[in-house]
């Protein structure tokens, strides 16, 4: 907007700001995950349910075109299941990194980034205790999607799927702050599934 005059754009980030606000509040709709589990356990060799995740994007998403984002994040999860016979699953520890293009406006988030990290397992009767993942991610304004393949360790050639959910209460000021102010780079949530199927 170099070509505009001073007194035109006086008002523009007060009226961004709210048009932001609204957007946001309205992509998110109610207070719901992107995904939830079903009841009773999935088809694969193991299925997790509940947690909490965060993830950290550099340069962080902003109201000015799509920009190149790069991210790491974490997740914990107490409450897995294993169809191996005789093993027990105590927690399962992620963490990850990507990249991939994002913004603020008009969609919220990254569409399509590409994410690996590892799974180290807590338990007994396991075919490993660290698993090294790789594939394709989503993250939009209420969660994020993973969709992947064990490239090494326990569990090795098998598929993985994880969905997360932000907590929109708590991140939707920073989120409307940071997008208009260089960047909206935190966000804080649950950590809803996590699979790991045989092929």
């Amino acid at each position: 907007m170099r070509g505009f005059r001073r007194r035109r754009t006086a008002g523009l980030p007060a009226i961004v700001a709210l048009a932001l606000a609204g957007l946001l509040t309205a992509v998110a709709g109610p207070l719901a995950p992107a995904a939830r589990a079903a009841d009773g356990e999935g088809p694969g060799d193991v299925w997790c349910v509940g947690g909490l995740a965060g993830i950290s994007l550099k340069p962080g998403l902003t109201v000015i075109g799509d920009k190149v984002q790069h991210w790491s994040g974490s997740g914990l999860t107490t409450s897995c299941r294993t169809t191996l016979p005789g093993a027990k699953i105590f927690s399962a520890t992620v963490t990850f990194q990507g990249s991939g293009k994002g913004s603020c406006i008009p969609a919220f988030g990254i569409p399509n980034g590409d994410m690996s990290g590892n799974v180290v397992w807590e338990g007994v009767g396991l075919p490993g205790a660290l698993s090294s993942v790789a594939g394709t991610v989503k993250l939009t304004w209420t969660g994020m999607v993973f969709s992947g393949v064990v490239t090494q360790g326990a569990y090795v050639g098998s598929q993985v799927r994880a969905t997360g959910s932000w907590d929109l209460t708590s991140n939707i000021t920073s989120a409307v702050t940071g997008c208009l102010a260089g960047g909206y780079s935190d966000i804080t949530g649950t950590w809803d599934t996590l699979t790991v199927s045989s092929i």
